[in-house]
């Protein structure tokens, strides 16, 4: 067993300071020391689910959270699969690939469709600082885990795809070349890219980072809101506070109320790192 694989298996239950005691529950990557943690929040406790790499993807469905992780030292990355009533890891399954990321901290880069997860892997050689290109000339692929099988497959994208993330659109899965670039859709049937127009990146990228740059704006001046800021139905958001390291709800009226203490619960997390996944 190695050493990202044991960190995979620790569940760390971890006592809860500072905030009230509620019924709301949450899904939150942290980082602590030199990797990442997925971190399960419920009414007054903060436990460790899964000890991850350095370099973290995520994905969120309805009764799922995904996580592509990459210990960047060891060269070696799994995708893990945690299903939400249990709290429990239901895959682990090893990717070499590496993958893409053009924010810091974790992103949510990775898509989950039926049995199949995706996200972009960028093809760095033996010698991390060189790109091994790929059939079409160029730096990424698209990448495909099964979830049954745990195959591993990479689909080329072209020589123009920079920066390139990945969306779903329905039923579709989306790869954005990045701002004046092209854009490609995955064919699930044939297994192939092609083309697709417009460019999805910069209405999708706006979209999903709406929230945080609303929840910003409007958060009081005391607190500098970080993380994926989540709007509830009520109008009310929840963002992390990188100066305390609390995760807050924002009321409608303004008032801010403090939720989780994660910087009490585990006093070695990076707050500025910290991302919401879930919450209700």
């Amino acid at each position: 067993m190695n050493s990202l694989t044991r960190h995979l298996s620790a569940v760390v239950v971890l006592a809860f300071f500072g905030a009230r005691v509620h019924s709301y529950e949450a899904w939150i990557v942290i980082s602590e020391g030199s990797r990442d943690f997925l971190v399960h929040a419920t009414g007054s406790s903060v436990v460790k689910v899964a000890s991850l790499g350095d370099l973290t993807l995520f994905a969120n469905t309805d009764s799922k959270i995904g996580i592509l992780t990459r210990d960047k030292a060891m060269q070696s990355g799994k995708l893990v699969i945690v299903d939400k009533k249990t709290a429990a890891i239901d895959e682990s399954i090893p990717v070499l690939v590496y993958p893409a990321s053009q924010l810091s901290g974790a992103t949510d880069d990775l898509i989950l469709m039926g049995d199949e997860a995706y996200f972009v892997s960028v093809r760095f050689s033996s010698d991390p600082t060189r790109i091994d290109p790929n059939a079409l000339g160029g730096a990424f692929d698209l990448t495909i885990v099964s979830t049954k099988s745990g195959s591993v497959a990479s689909i080329p994208l072209p020589r123009e795809a920079r920066n390139p993330r990945v969306f779903r659109d329905g039923s579709k899965i989306l790869v954005a070349g990045g701002p004046n670039s092209g854009a490609w859709e995955f064919d699930i049937g044939s297994r192939t890219m092609h083309d697709a127009a417009p460019n999805p990146h910069s209405s999708q990228i706006a979209n999903r980072e709406a929230d945080a740059y609303i929840a910003a704006e409007n958060t009081p001046a005391s607190k500098a809101a970080v993380g994926a800021i989540k709007s509830l139905p009520d109008e009310s958001k929840v963002f992390v506070d990188s100066t305390s390291g609390m995760i807050e709800m924002l009321l409608p009226d303004g008032k801010a109320v403090d939720l989780w203490d994660i910087s009490s619960a585990i006093p070695e997390s990076s707050p500025s790192a910290t991302r919401v996944i879930d919450f209700h």
